[in-house]
């Protein structure tokens, strides 16, 4: 959930339970609202720049989580060629 990245109030994320994202953009401040303008503008110039949708992302949140790879593991288990790891500026 993106409440994981961006540092958001804790009585905002309670009530995001009840709350269409449409109601929870509304009740929230433009200052609060920034951080996640700009999380949502990482997201959708990863997803443009690679070809990637939600698929990839479930799929990688998934395996992450039932094998407690943290991103470094991934890079380790995936990424042969370590010479390739500075060629992909990872």
């Amino acid at each position: 959930m993106i409440f994981e990245c961006i540092e958001v109030p804790k009585e905002i994320i309670k009530s995001a339970e009840d709350k269409s994202i449409e109601e929870l953009m509304k009740s929230m401040s433009e200052e609060l609202m920034e951080p996640i303008y700009e999380e949502f503008r990482k997201y959708f110039e990863t997803i443009t720049k690679y070809k990637v949708n939600n698929e990839y992302f479930d799929f990688l949140g998934k395996v992450c989580t039932y094998y407690g790879y943290t991103l470094d593991d991934l890079k380790e288990k995936l990424i042969l060629n370590k010479g390739d790891i500075e060629r992909l500026n990872l």
